[in-house]
């Protein structure tokens, strides 16, 4: 009698099920879906003078159409045209305080359904405006000295040693 050598079915059909239940869940996970990406950067200036020239930057530099503005609330709504197709963007100017406690600026900035590779070299080109626009922020002024603060005073610690 001739026998034949069974191998052992490693993938029945209840392990390869939960295989592919595995992997579908995994790739589901790790899918990107909707690019919901928000690109951001800080500038050491007044919003005063960054909200115009944002404006100007995306009208005029970019020869975006802007769909809504607001200065109080700080955010601006344009149309991106890429590809045939129309998407969605929006830039928030938020006052903030920079390392030096100085009036300074975030600027938010997001296209709808599409990666952040196209955001960042609109901010980028928008930092570079208010570079030759408002040019480089003043640097910070050193703390004051307090001048009944022994440890400031320099001839008090020379009349020691």
């Amino acid at each position: 009698m001739m026998m034949t050598k069974m191998r052992p079915n490693l993938l029945s059909l209840p392990r390869l099920s939960v295989l592919l239940a595995l992997l579908l869940a995994a790739l589901i996970a790790t899918s990107p879906g909707s690019a919901e990406a928000k690109s951001s950067r800080k500038v050491s200036h007044s919003y005063e003078s960054v909200w115009p020239a944002t404006v100007r930057f995306l009208r005029i530099d970019e020869g975006l159409k802007i769909s809504e503005k607001d200065s109080d609330t700080g955010y601006i709504l344009f149309e991106v045209h890429d590809d045939g197709k129309i998407y969605a963007g929006s830039v928030e100017v938020i006052r903030r305080k920079d390392y030096s406690n100085r009036d300074a600026v975030e600027l938010v900035l997001q296209i709808k359904d599409r990666p952040s590779y196209m955001e960042i070299p609109i901010l980028d080109r928008l930092m570079a405006k208010l570079r030759k626009e408002l040019g480089h922020p003043k640097r910070p002024q050193p703390p004051k000295k307090d001048e009944d603060d022994p440890k400031n005073d320099s001839d008090a610690a020379a009349k020691s040693e």
